[in-house]
């Protein structure tokens, strides 16, 4: 707003002094015209060295046809030294203006208002500098703050894997606690109210040891069930992946892995046995070299991306791994894409909410 208000004061200052020692109002018009329109250009192109040249050498020309335009000297000046390394302008339009046919106090004031120019030009100029610099200072600023808050936020993720691991392992610890211990224990519990059913003569005694077998043996059910469940909770999917890939020796496997929620178990199991059949599939019918797996986590899906770079294809007689995998994919109400033309891909899509629908390929 500043440099709208100096560029219309220069302009109107032009045009008054113009109008006081130049009765001629046509001339008066066009230089009000020139001036407005190089100016109003060099408002939306004041980036533009190139067009602050042509602007110069316009003023100069015009200056030379017509000495009335010296009048628009102070106003070039202005525009063209908003920007550094514009002196040299400034020193051929004063030029002009000190060889011009005016009298000496036309010069003087012209020359008062080029050196009030020249300051406040200079003056706008360290304000945009300043600015421009508290701008980047902000900019960094703001910068700085985003990258610790996401600094922050991986320690606060990474804190959080740890802390996942460490309940997970737990469960894993406590469910082979019962299944040693406690399963042990009611499983000799019921062999021997077995055995004392079979050597018991006394009828009476009968009723109670059926009750007593009976009842070990939903006990059992019931931490057979339990220690089943926490096994299946207590699954560490990437662990899991990566321990695969150590395992792989056809050749190396990269593996992205992007997954935050705590991931459905029938899912966890059928995404291990697609990787080890995919991977099984690039050993016997590719020549690849390279394996890259990506598993992402999206809004509404999981995304599971397996691809080879292999160039060579095996014939596979009966496709049984492929068809495993889309079958498995299906009963996930997945979808399956295949491609192998470039490299062997395999683009799987498995909805975050799966029915519980009976199916053999979840164990």
């Amino acid at each position: 707003m500043f440099n709208i208000m100096q560029k219309i004061l220069l302009i109107v200052l032009a045009i008054v002094t113009l109008s006081i020692f130049n009765s001629n109002i046509e001339i008066v018009v066009i230089v009000l015209i020139v001036s407005a329109s190089l100016s109003a250009i060099e408002l939306y192109l004041n980036e533009s060295n190139l067009y602050k040249l042509i602007y110069s050498l316009i003023i100069v020309v015009l200056c030379l046809c017509d000495k009335s335009f010296i009048f628009l000297i102070p106003l070039c000046i202005y525009d063209t030294l908003i920007k550094k390394y514009y002196f040299i302008n400034s020193i051929i339009l004063v030029s002009i203006l000190l060889i011009s046919s005016y009298s000496f106090t036309i010069k003087l004031i012209l020359l008062i208002v080029v050196c009030m120019t020249l300051v406040t030009s200079i003056l706008v100029n360290k304000n945009n500098k300043a600015k421009e610099i508290e701008i980047k200072d902000k900019d960094e600023i703001e910068r700085l703050l985003l990258e610790l808050d996401n600094q922050k936020n991986q320690l606060i993720d990474a804190q959080d894997s740890k802390v996942e691991y460490a309940m997970l392992s737990e469960r894993g610890r406590i469910a082979r606690e019962i299944h040693d211990n406690v399963g042990h224990i009611l499983s000799s519990s019921i062999i021997q109210v077995g055995a004392l059913k079979t050597i018991n003569e006394d009828q009476k005694i009968n009723p109670l040891l059926d009750n007593l077998d009976t009842s070990l043996n939903q006990g059992m059910d019931a931490i057979r069930n339990s220690v089943h469940n926490i096994h299946a909770q207590s699954l560490n999917l990437e662990m899991e992946l990566n321990n695969i890939i150590e395992n792989y020796k056809f050749c190396p496997v990269k593996l992205s892995y992007n997954l935050k929620s705590n991931t459905d178990k029938k899912i966890k199991l059928n995404i291990l046995t697609i990787v080890k059949e995919a991977l099984n599939n690039t050993t016997k019918h590719s020549n690849a070299t390279i394996v890259t797996m990506s598993i992402r986590e999206l809004p509404n899906h999981y995304q599971l991306i397996i691809n080879d770079n292999g160039n060579q294809f095996k014939e596979n007689d009966n496709g049984i791994g492929l068809v495993s995998i889309q079958e498995r994919i299906e009963s996930l109400k997945g979808i399956t894409n295949i491609n192998n033309e470039d490299g062997f891909k395999i683009h799987i899509t498995i909805p975050k909410e799966v029915k519980n629908n009976e199916s053999n390929f979840n164990r």
